[in-house]
């Protein structure tokens, strides 16, 4: 009982480490990829570029995972949603040309624990999950996909070499202390 007990605290415990912002990061290099896991060979989900905030959830090794940006790709299937919001008409086109289908611009989610993807196909790597009414922001449709922003739920990785802590606004970094002063 105690063991299963400690193994459900220690998930608990991880669960909520991957989605509190331990820091605040700034990217210290231009073009920095973010990838879908900690490894050099893991896909790109994107690059962010010198001067860049991101939000660290979780430090492993050489490793900071963080929570994905707006532009970063991810995608969900379509049947695991349910459209809340149609796209604005498209001022653009003429109001006779027959539509192929509805677009949308907010869904919700219909089912429990969906991943979202990296692409639009069932191999495409898993970047984080949504979950039963949590609304999405769709940015576009794509082979009965749809590709959403991710939610504050998929996480990328960042080596730790590229990010430094930054200064929230309104301070000043803290200066060195010189050698033999208390």
């Amino acid at each position: 009982m105690r063991l299963a007990l400690a193994i459900l605290l220690a998930v608990f415990s991880q669960a909520l480490a991957q989605e509190t912002v331990i820091f605040t990061g700034e990217i210290t290099s231009p073009d920095i990829n973010v990838r879908a896991d900690s490894r050099v060979t893991a896909p790109v989900i994107c690059a962010l570029d010198k001067g860049e905030q991101v939000e660290v959830v979780l430090e492993a090794h050489d490793w900071y995972r963080i929570k994905l940006p707006k532009k970063a790709p991810a995608y969900i299937k379509k049947s695991f949603v349910e459209c809340i919001a149609p796209a604005a008409p498209d001022p653009r086109q003429k109001k006779e040309a027959p539509k192929k289908e509805e677009l949308c611009s907010s869904a919700k989610l219909l089912n429990d624990r969906v991943n979202i993807r990296l692409g639009p196909g069932e191999s495409a790597p898993i970047l984080g999950m949504a979950y039963k009414d949590e609304p999405v922001k769709v940015v576009a449709e794509e082979e009965g996909w749809y590709r959403i922003e991710p939610t504050d739920k998929a996480f990328g990785w960042l080596n730790k070499k590229f990010v430094k802590k930054a200064v929230p606004p309104g301070e000043t970094e803290p200066k060195p202390k010189k050698k033999g002063a208390r």
